[in-house]
């Protein structure tokens, strides 16, 4: 029974920091959910945190950025400590679905709808899509590319009768279209952006299933034996998982402006494509952030685009 006085109609927000760079992003993150935020503005974030990639720089110095004012943060921004999993370190996005879980776990019975984001997302809009209330347990968008995604039209192949397999779902007659080449698929999520009902469990046993697939030495010799589809392993046991907790009236689909993918934006096309930065409700894009590059000829309002230049020259 959830405790009297929660804050169950509220909403958390976490990312996840493992070097400087992703630091720098998500410190842009944080003050964009702050000033463009509108009702979810004041949402806590939490910043996830383990040892960086290159082991130059300690977890207490990212920790310290945030709590001894190093950098310019907004408030309501927590370091979090990520508690160590069973999954390898080093495999693809290990550290990431740990600090999913880790955030569901702190959650629950608190919050009604935990936001996961890329450090190298930023909200331009209010993102009033990833509230979730009943029936709906989750919302995602569909990727941004097929890559090692499953064609709608064809038998699953190795890779996805393995990933089926372990999360126990039968191949959905359901289907999604990738936003950038228009493939009809299988339901195939993007990570970089997604909300679900901590109370659910989804995440928790997404951590478990991923450990279980990262072990299987069969899977990682087979399906598995090459980078892509490592790469793509979590997100792709991600979307089998959300097919067997939750109908399809429980999924909300997240539309184009939330995720818009700014390293794709020349490709996608019309009418997913975004005419203004303005459009946008949760861009995300890859690699640091340099203003106005990384925006890849999406040009910001006058207002936005002093919000960047501002914001930008806050960095030390």
């Amino acid at each position: 029974m959830t405790p009297a006085g929660t804050l169950l109609d509220n909403v958390v927000f976490g990312t996840l920091v493992l070097n400087r760079e992703s630091l720098e992003c998500a410190r842009l993150l944080a003050w964009s959910l702050r000033d463009f935020g509108g009702a979810l503005s004041n949402s806590p974030l939490w910043l996830f945190h383990s040892a960086p990639d290159d082991s130059s720089e300690s977890v207490l110095d990212m920790a310290d950025c945030v709590e001894a004012g190093s950098m310019d943060w907004p408030d309501g921004v927590e370091p979090v400590p990520l508690e160590p999993s069973a999954s390898p370190d080093r495999y693809f996005f290990g550290r990431k679905v740990a600090a999913c879980a880790q955030m569901e776990t702190m959650a629950e019975g608190r919050y009604g709808s935990t936001v996961w984001m890329a450090p190298q997302c930023l909200v331009i809009r209010p993102p009033c899509l990833l509230r979730l209330e009943p029936p709906l347990g989750a919302a995602l968008r569909a990727v941004h590319v097929k890559n090692v995604g499953a064609s709608a039209e064809a038998r699953p192949d190795a890779f996805w009768t393995a990933v089926y397999g372990l999360v126990g779902v039968e191949p959905p007659a359901t289907t999604v279209y990738s936003l950038v080449d228009g493939q009809e698929i299988r339901p195939y999520y993007n990570s970089h952006l997604f909300s679900v009902v901590p109370d659910r469990g989804i995440l928790r046993r997404w951590l478990t299933l991923f450990e279980r697939a990262v072990n299987d030495e069969d899977l990682q010799r087979g399906p598995c034996a090459d980078e892509l589809h490592r790469i793509f392993l979590h997100q792709a046991l991600l979307s089998a998982l959300v097919g067997l907790e939750l109908g399809p009236g429980s999924v909300r689909p997240l539309p184009p402006p939330y995720s818009y993918p700014l390293h794709f934006h020349q490709d996608v096309p019309a009418p997913g494509r975004a005419r203004r930065l303005d459009e946008c409700v949760c861009p995300v894009y890859e690699g640091a952030f340099v203003f106005p590059d990384t925006l890849c000829g999406l040009a910001p309002g006058p207002e936005l685009q002093e919000w960047f230049e501002r914001r930008m020259s806050e960095r030390r």
